[in-house]
């Protein structure tokens, strides 16, 4: 109490905190003097968590399916880049059908298209576009700066004409996978 009689707002905050405190203290008490609850409070919600993560963690490894012209050394310049980083396995189609097929079914997450002629058209000065597919998962989207950065580093003219090919997005296919129809009701 102050001079006036009144409650200090200061003493009624420490009593409170005293009180919280005390009761925090003999839960702890309480809890520790059961070694199960230790198991149960500590080390069980770890291991759940180790278990869950090894079950349901997946290959780190992204998944990205590769067309490309066989006789075309540009071409094969891109691919080595692509397979040169550790984050990507990728695969070879023989098709763009067959790719498109892939990335829409998720066999694959992303895929790359390098068009036949990749290098003439290069050597001739023209602007080449190599397509890009990305998956209905979204992880596929996210390919697209490391096929980009391949096919830069792959790609570099002589100094006083600019990088011409790109890697570009292809047209979305309409509607949804085979594998994830609806089953009716």
């Amino acid at each position: 109490m102050n001079a006036a009689g009144s409650v200090d707002d200061d003493q009624v905050w420490r009593d409170d905190a005293r009180r919280v405190l005390a009761i925090a203290g003999a839960t702890l008490r309480r809890l520790a003097r059961d070694r199960s609850n230790i198991f149960f409070i500590l080390i069980f919600p770890i291991l759940l968590v180790l278990v869950v993560g090894i079950a349901f963690g997946g290959d780190d490894d992204l998944s990205l399916g590769v067309v490309a012209p066989a006789d075309d050394p540009l071409a094969d310049r891109v691919v080595s880049a692509l397979r040169a980083d550790g984050s990507l396995d990728l695969h070879d189609y023989a098709s763009e059908s067959t790719l498109r097929s892939a990335v829409e079914h998720g066999r694959v997450e992303g895929g790359v298209v390098v068009p036949s002629g990749f290098a003439e058209h290069l050597r001739a000065g023209d602007s080449v576009s190599i397509g890009f597919l990305a998956g209905p998962s979204g992880v596929g989207a996210a390919l697209q700066p490391v096929v980009d950065a391949a096919v830069r580093s792959t790609s570099k003219p002589p100094a006083s004409r600019p990088t011409r090919a790109t890697a570009t997005s292809m047209p979305r296919w309409r509607g949804r996978p085979r594998s994830s129809r609806r089953c009716p009701r």
